[in-house]
């Protein structure tokens, strides 16, 4: 991409102040009660529990590289600076945060790959 890090990636200041990179409810969810059980929850937002098993392997996966990372280079890893830094980053994309804390592209990459013009 010819880019340093995922903070150099253009548009992305503007995504931020439109609130584009914001969790947000879905249209409409304000209406409706609270969900009583989990399951009611899941039937409301179909991919929200995949969502989490997803992110929870990317993030281990992550931690992994950068403990790695910083094993060889004979840096201690703690969890605390691994989570300080991660979210010192904002409310990203898990793939973007690894590419910033690793230097790896790769993952994004591979999602661009798919992508097309319409």
């Amino acid at each position: 991409f010819g880019l340093e890090s995922a903070r150099d990636l253009p548009g992305l200041k503007e995504l931020r102040a439109a609130g584009l990179l914001e969790n947000r409810p879905a249209p409409g969810a304000e209406a409706l009660p609270e969900p009583q059980t989990d399951a009611e929850l899941h039937l409301r937002q179909p991919g929200y529990g995949t969502s989490y098993i997803t992110g929870k392997y990317l993030l281990e996966e992550t931690l992994a590289e950068v403990a790695k990372m910083q094993e060889k280079r004979g840096e201690e890893f703690t969890l605390k600076q691994f989570f300080n830094t991660l979210t010192s980053l904002g409310n990203m994309p898990i793939s973007l945060g690894r590419w910033e804390l690793t230097g790896d592209s790769k993952p994004v990459r591979n999602i661009t790959k798919s992508f097309r013009t319409l």
